[in-house]
């Protein structure tokens, strides 16, 4: 290892060990805070505030415009930082009016006129994080991820905590969510200037703002078409089967999206900027060896939500919850198929190929909406999440791959990074659901699943996960590893 490697070697695994402690403390918070609120609200109201969820975060993705992805690959971070501060602002503060005003007419179109108030009241959110791009692309780009864990866990005990107390003391239910989020954003906003110990500067410079912004579309396009996938099986569902069963789908991908949250959180903050700090190495290499730790992690998590879909339901959320676990078990595999596209964007954004990330979106949305009303009307929510499988195997995963062979990486490389933690997920999601018949009692099946598909899954990968340990991420290793 060279002694430039060196540094960025430490960074990466610093920001990575950081990075994956935030996002599992999220998991488990936002786990606690999902039963107590399963419990407080109805399956109408859990749909209702995803509705205005999801039309928060479509928003919010498209008011970032690409922007941290710009100031997280650029060589001059001090002289770009300003315009884009500008650029973040104005079009976070324009995207939050629009929303605000047109929230009736949106709410209405999305199925769901209940979810009005708490659209407008999420759609202020998107200005303040409009004005926190400009540190939060500086903390990533530095990998002080101990400081974004900071600033996430403040958001998240304040907003969750203002959420309750809504929701106890007045009734709010879904608007009470909203609110909370709301005070979440601000206090998360406020932080990340704290942490990067500096205060807003606005400047405008043409050129680097055309620049950003020819950068920024396609990547702004991609976040949208990306959460527009995500979220187009609310209005689909809310308007083909009602908010009821909407309720019981959103609990379900939200569980299913476990192995995305803690993982693939954790990869994201680091990825971008490591990829981006070693294009002179080998290419089909530095994505082989990072796709075989990720997918060795997020295949077994995604096959033990599958097959222990059941006794996850009933056990954590109770028997109210458990027309979910059909979805669940279609939903699995693809939560954890999710981390290996994140994965994929990041390397390709890294080599400044946003058109490609958006291609894949587009095709993606555009093949998964009939997919959906033709789903949802055969096999409501089982229907709409069988169809979010299918459309990935057939539609995704092709299209990642020709893009990633069009800027040289070895597509027979990647597959065979998969196929060994793919068979141990197999066998242990076996054994995990073998075990699990063996108790009528959801928490006793639950706990023998895991143990015997952790058990399996170990003695089959434990060496290789040990040997994968050793390996310096996003660079060169100390000792050979077979693939």
């Amino acid at each position: 290892m060279s002694a430039t490697e060196a540094p960025l070697d430490r960074a990466v695994k610093s920001g990575l060990t950081w990075s994956a402690l935030n996002s599992l403390l999220l998991r488990v918070g936002s786990l606690v805070v999902g039963i107590v609120l399963a419990r407080l609200l109805t399956p109408s109201e859990f749909g209702t505030f995803a509705v205005a969820l999801t039309v928060q975060t479509l928003v919010m993705s498209l008011s970032d415009l690409g922007l941290g992805t710009q100031l997280i690959r650029t060589a001059h971070f001090e002289a770009t930082a300003p315009t884009i501060a500008t650029l973040g602002a104005l079009s976070g503060a324009g995207l939050s009016a629009a929303v605000v005003l047109a929230s009736p007419v949106i709410a209405a179109g999305m199925g769901s006129s209940e979810a009005t108030s708490a659209i407008a009241v999420l759609g202020a959110t998107i200005a303040l994080g409009g004005l926190g791009v400009v540190p939060f692309a500086l903390l990533q780009r530095q990998f002080r991820q101990g400081h974004l864990l900071a600033v996430t866990a403040a958001d998240f005990l304040c907003g969750t905590t203002v959420s309750i107390l809504l929701i106890v003391q007045l009734d709010m239910g879904a608007l009470g969510l909203a609110c909370g989020r709301l005070v979440g954003q601000a206090v998360a906003t406020l932080l990340l200037f704290v942490a990067a110990r500096r205060r807003p500067r606005f400047g405008w410079d043409t050129d680097l703002a055309s620049e950003s912004v020819r950068f920024g579309i396609p990547i702004a396009g991609a976040n949208v078409l990306s959460w527009t996938t995500l979220g187009i099986p609310t209005p689909v569902i809310a308007h083909g089967a009602g908010l009821v069963l909407l309720g019981y789908y959103v609990l379900a991908f939200n569980v299913s999206s476990w192995p995305m949250t803690v993982l693939g959180q954790a990869i994201r903050a680091v990825a971008l900027p490591g990829f981006s700090r070693t294009t002179e190495q080998d290419q089909s290499v530095v994505l082989r060896r990072s796709l075989r730790l990720t997918w060795s992690i997020a295949a077994p998590a995604g096959v033990a939500l599958a097959v222990l879909a059941e006794p996850v339901i009933r056990t954590l959320y109770g028997d109210r919850w458990a027309a979910a676990w059909p979805a669940l078990a279609a939903l699995g595999i693809f939560g954890a198929v999710r981390v290996a596209f994140d994965l994929f964007a990041s390397f390709l954004l890294a080599h400044g190929n946003s058109r490609a990330v958006f291609v894949v979106q587009l095709a993606w949305l555009v093949t998964l909406l009939p997919a959906l009303v033709v789903g949802v009307r055969v096999g409501g929510i089982l229907g709409a999440a069988l169809a979010q499988v299918v459309v990935v195997t057939v539609v995704s995963v092709p299209m990642y791959v020709r893009a990633l062979h069009g800027i040289g990486v070895d597509a027979s490389g990647l597959a065979g990074a998969l196929v060994r933690p793919t068979a141990a997920s197999a066998a242990a999601g076996a054994a995990g659901w073998l075990a699990s018949q063996a108790f009528s009692t959801p928490a006793l099946a639950l706990a023998a699943g895991a143990l015997a598909g952790l058990l399996v899954y170990g003695s089959l990968m434990g060496r290789q996960l040990l040997a994968e340990a050793d390996i310096r991420l996003l660079g060169s290793r100390r000792a050979p590893v077979t693939p």
